[in-house]
């Protein structure tokens, strides 16, 4: 899977680049696919599986909310982290 936008480790995106990105990646997830929660190896064993399928999840496990981009060499093997929670708050 490629972005359309290409953006590099410790680049600053334009917004709208940026956008783009998300609107195509929210185009590979939204078709009936809802967010898939389980502990953080099942997800990786699932994305395994299907290596360039695009899926929102949450880690159960680890308090992540995480996005896999169908790229493993993108972001943790193909995992960026969108938000993750601890006793007292979000980060």
């Amino acid at each position: 899977m490629v972005l359309p936008r290409t953006i590099a480790d410790g680049q600053v995106p334009k917004g709208d680049h940026l956008h783009e990105n998300f609107v195509y990646l929210l185009g590979l997830i939204s078709g009936g696919q809802s967010i898939k929660i389980d502990t953080y190896a099942n997800l990786v064993t699932h994305a395994a599986l299907n290596p360039t399928v695009a899926f929102t999840c949450i880690a159960s496990d680890h308090g992540l909310y995480m996005l896999y981009c169908g790229d493993v060499t993108s972001g943790n093997a193909g995992f960026v982290t969108l938000a993750s929670w601890v006793p007292g708050g979000i980060t």
